[in-house]
This record gives structure tokens, C-alpha cells and sequence, in this order.
């Protein structure tokens, strides 16, 4: 009988023993699940929505001398003085003048595409005046939109366009963007129409020389072969030099 029951009760009492820590595995197991109130390969997370406050755009230094509404008489601008362009460019009456927009009259607008806010623009005529902001950054890219088609929302009338483009080294960021909107409002121009475009920049080297480069010595008639004589020579232009060269126009 002790014989016997040696042989069944030590494999028995083994797998009894086993088989109560598998139980005891399981259920701490199923506690630990179940309890925390979440699926396997769950997770909690807490989501907190808040009112994005307003964030002044970014400007240059001294941009904030050159905007519109700047009306201190004692504020100094330093090469230049804008005040002309501050006093002549008026955007209403430029929209309200409807005659002075009609297609094929006579006129001369100026683009200028820079990093300093209004004083990206520097012509007064049926195609120019103050813009700037907004684009890349505040003062490259889109304008405060006047008469009718030009670069980007930047809008003019008129047969005679000079863009005025500033390619100092900061802009080479955007400057694919920069020649792509050159060619198509260029491209859109028709041949009874003449067009100029001047980059300006400095060297890089410790004499820091301005630079004004024309695409042509004079105005042109916006013909295909202009066109494609434009795209091919603004294409070997790379932004070189300091940021803001204004005095080279």
C-alpha cells in the first residue's frame, strides 16, 4: 500500500501543485485587465483643447518704420527716406480710379518683390504702390492687391511693367517659387506690352559691393522669343549676398 501509494501520490501532489499556480497566474492576470477598465493593447490618453492665442507675424527689424500706418514725424528711416512712396501710393484712390484701369490705356506700373514688408514695392503709377506682407514671411510674397493682373495677388494696369526683384541670399529659401511666379506673370504678358526686370543683391565679399543686374538695357515687347530669352536668364540666377541690399536700387 505505501508502495503504491507513493508511486501515485508524488506525480499527483506535483501536477495538483502545478496546476494551482496556473490557476493563480490566470487570475492575477484577469485582475490586472480587467480592472484598469481598459482593452488589451489599449491606452489612455487625456486631451486638452485650449484657444490658440494670436500671434503677432514675424518682422524684419525696422519693418515697423516702413509700414503705412506709421504717422511719428520724428521716426528717422536709415538709408532711406520712404516717405514719398508712404505719401503717393494711395491705395484708394488707385481702385477707385476705374478709368485708369481699363485694358490697353496707357500706363507704367512697377513690381518689386522684397523681404521688407511694404517697401517690397517701390513704383507709383496704374501698377504699382505700397504692398507687401504676407507670403514668406512678412513683405515676400503677396501684396494688399491693386487693379488687375500681375504677381501673385499683387495686381496692376497698364502696358509698361518693371519688376524689381530682390535676390539677396535669404530669399534662396523660396527662390524656385520666386522664379515660377516671375515666368508665369511674365509669361501672361502679351507682345503689345513691355516689361524690364531688375535683381538687385550684394557680393559676399568683405567689400561688400552693391549689385543692380537688368535683364535687358531696355524695356522689351513681351514677344515669345522675349519670353523664353527671360526664363533661360532668370534660371542662371542664384540669390548671393547680405540681407536687404535696398541700397542697391
Amino acid at each position: 500500500y505505501i508502495r503504491w501509494l507513493m508511486h501515485l501520490g508524488v506525480p499527483l501532489s506535483v501536477s495538483i501543485g502545478v496546476h494551482v499556480l496556473l490557476f493563480a497566474f490566470l487570475a492575477l492576470r484577469s485582475w490586472q485587465v480587467f480592472g484598469g477598465g481598459l482593452e488589451p493593447d489599449e491606452y489612455e490618453v487625456e486631451i486638452t483643447d485650449a484657444t490658440p492665442r494670436e500671434v503677432e507675424g514675424l518682422k524684419w527689424p525696422g519693418e515697423h518704420l516702413l509700414d503705412l500706418d506709421v504717422q511719428d514725424a520724428d521716426l528717422e528711416i536709415d538709408p532711406f527716406e520712404f516717405s514719398a512712396l508712404r505719401d503717393g501710393a494711395d491705395l484708394g484712390d488707385l481702385v477707385r480710379d476705374e478709368a485708369s484701369l481699363n485694358p490697353g490705356e496707357l500706363g507704367a506700373g512697377g513690381f518689386g518683390m522684397g523681404e521688407s514688408g511694404r517697401s517690397g514695392v517701390l513704383g507709383i503709377g496704374d501698377g504699382a504702390g505700397a504692398g507687401g506682407g504676407g507670403g514668406f514671411g512678412r513683405g515676400f510674397g503677396t501684396g494688399s492687391g491693386i487693379g488687375k493682373a500681375g504677381v501673385w495677388n499683387l495686381k496692376a494696369s497698364g502696358d509698361t511693367f518693371a519688376y524689381v526683384v530682390d535676390f539677396s541670399g535669404s530669399i534662396i529659401v523660396a527662390v524656385d517659387e520666386l522664379k515660377r511666379e516671375l515666368k508665369r506673370s511674365i509669361g501672361k504678358l502679351t507682345a503689345k506690352q513691355l516689361f524690364a526686370v531688375y535683381i538687385f543683391y550684394s557680393t559676399g565679399d568683405e567689400s561688400w559691393q552693391l549689385k543692380t543686374v537688368a535683364f535687358s538695357p531696355r524695356l522689351l515687347p513681351a514677344t515669345p522669343d522675349a519670353k523664353r530669352s527671360f526664363f533661360a536668364w532668370i534660371d542662371s540666377k542664384q540669390p548671393r549676398g547680405r540681407t536687404e541690399p535696398l541700397q542697391a536700387i
